[in-house]
């Protein structure tokens, strides 16, 4: 594979949009009405105080709220053209939307706009037994049982016997599944949360998909296998041998709707600024320069294909000469152009190796690649076994591991981020929603230090945001560098620019889904 020098295109007009506009604080205007999707009023009610639930005391105990604060700016928003926010507890109703391919709303050309799976209700029953105790123990606050007529999370679950039944207790008003109530031979279980959910009703099997205003799903799979749902934002249909399940959406829900940005920029004429404001509550668009604590740099943890942030041995090269220093300078070393480096962990050392030096350290150490991209040999991602990566990449050790982290400038980040996280047929225009939703989610996880003891801001994950998982393109770079330096901030503070790939008509407010 040949390794390029990394060069900056930048067009007269995005230069001087990007360097003239000093300090931007430019309040987005207002959204109010489109042609079809509105904003829910902003008199929202508190957690737990939703009427679209039999947890009331009456039908079922009042159970204790274990999801977070209200968040301001994540607020439910509408995306269809003629439905209404689910308001009061009523399944007959959440089937008739779940069910109903010819809804359409913004984003209504996703294939997971609507959705079914089906499975044997054997094995679905067998699968929550199992997956309860799991769920759990990963967090027994999202896991209730009732005990002596009270809902209870703070015990440890191995066995609740076999499933009898299972009922939907709580929703949010997009329709997403709050509270799933689960009554096994040995007691009453509460399952809690859209994540929970999705992995507690998994079909492992094929999912079949529409577009809004379809006539049927098709006929192929749009996915096989996976161990969540696409969301929890559906019904399902106990028969007597098989449950079905229909849904709609991919992902929590909640914040900028990637399909939506598409649609509304590409059909409806919405610029991005628009676009941030529909799906993100009076929030302002500053440059990140003004916010203290940010710097240029960010840190990104760099993974395997399972998600583990521990590399055995690294193979690594550049086109230009490459630099290999310690964090503390006690060594410098530079070799030629097309060197592979071999860095093998052991033992609480790196012995690093080329044809012309070998060494070890047991002290983290840099690879620069000196303005060219460095390639990782034996690293595999989606687009390729052998990913590129700007900046310099860190070498820590960790006993008979390693951790690598990708040491970047911002606006480079985005370059592997917004491909990444949005199809480049999405537009230029939704590409540069994504560029600062994606910038602004990097500096508020950056400012709150979430992997500051791992000495890195972010993961390349969905953990955090996917990096270098697809190509760079050229619409994502002009979309990137027409919104440089550009992040959403409420009453002063960067937010958490929550996003997800497709909504089944409704965005939902943070606080009903973590």
């Amino acid at each position: 594979m040949k390794i390029t020098k990394i060069t900056t295109v930048c067009c007269l007009a995005l230069c001087f949009m990007a360097c003239s506009s000093g300090n931007i604080k430019e309040k987005i205007n207002i959204f109010k009405t489109t042609q079809r999707g509105t904003t829910q009023p902003r008199n929202i009610k508190k957690p737990m105080d939703n009427a679209y639930s039999l947890l009331n005391g009456k039908d079922y105990p009042k159970v204790e709220n274990n999801f977070g604060q209200e968040v301001p700016y994540l607020q439910p928003v509408n995306d269809t053209k003629n439905q209404d926010f689910f308001e009061t507890y009523d399944e007959k109703k959440a089937s008739q939307f779940f069910k109903n391919l010819k809804i359409e709303g913004y984003g209504s050309n996703s294939m997971y706009w609507r959705w079914k799976t089906s499975i044997s209700k054997t094995s679905l029953f067998q699968k929550i037994a199992q997956r309860i105790p799991q769920i759990s123990a990963r967090g027994r606050k999202n896991v209730f049982v009732l005990t002596n007529g009270v809902w209870l999370n703070n015990q440890k679950i191995s066995d609740v016997g076999s499933v009898k039944d299972i009922k939907v207790l709580s929703r949010g008003a997009s329709g997403v599944i709050t509270h799933l109530l689960v009554e096994t031979s040995k007691g009453s279980y509460l399952i809690t949360k859209e994540y929970n959910i999705r992995r507690l009703l998994a079909t492992n099997g094929k999912v079949f998909g529409a577009r809004g205003g379809s006539s049927d799903y098709s006929k192929t799979a749009i996915a096989d296998g996976s161990p969540l749902l696409p969301s929890a934002s559906l019904v399902f249909e106990i028969g007597m041998f098989s449950v079905d399940i229909y849904g709609g959406g991919f992902g929590h829900g909640s914040g900028m709707i990637q399909y939506g940005a598409g649609d509304l920029a590409t059909n409806y004429g919405f610029s991005y600024k628009d676009i941030l404001n529909h799906y993100y509550t009076n929030v302002n668009l500053v440059d990140m320069d003004t916010v203290a604590g940010v710097e240029q740099n960010i840190k990104v943890g760099l993974t395997k294909p399972n998600g583990s942030l521990e590399h055995g041995q690294i193979f690594i090269t550049g086109g230009g000469k490459l630099r290999v220093y310690a964090e503390d300078e006690s060594f410098d070393y530079t070799f030629d152009p097309n060197t592979e480096i071999r860095i093998t962990p052991k033992a609480g050392r790196l012995y690093v190796k080329t044809k012309v030096k070998e060494f070890w350290t047991d002290k983290k150490f840099f690879v620069d690649g000196g303005g060219y991209y460095l390639l990782v040999k034996n690293l595999r991602k989606a687009h390729t076994s052998n990913p590129r990566y700007r900046g310099k990449i860190q070498f820590v050790p960790k006993g008979n591991v390693l951790h690598m982290i990708s040491v970047v400038d911002m606006e480079d980040y985005l370059k592997q981020v917004v491909p990444s996280e949005m199809p480049r047929s999405f537009g230029v225009e939704a590409l540069k929603v994504q560029a600062v939703a994606a910038r602004t989610y990097a500096i508020s996880d950056f400012l709150k230090g979430r992997y500051a003891a791992l000495g890195f801001h972010v993961k390349d994950t969905t953990e955090s945001q996917v990096y270098n998982n697809q190509v760079e393109n050229e619409d994502a770079n002009r979309a990137i560098e027409a919104t440089r330096g550009e992040i959403l901030v409420y009453q002063g503070v960067p937010i958490d620019a929550k996003y997800s790939s497709t909504s089944a008509g409704f965005t939902e407010a943070a606080h009903r889904i973590w």
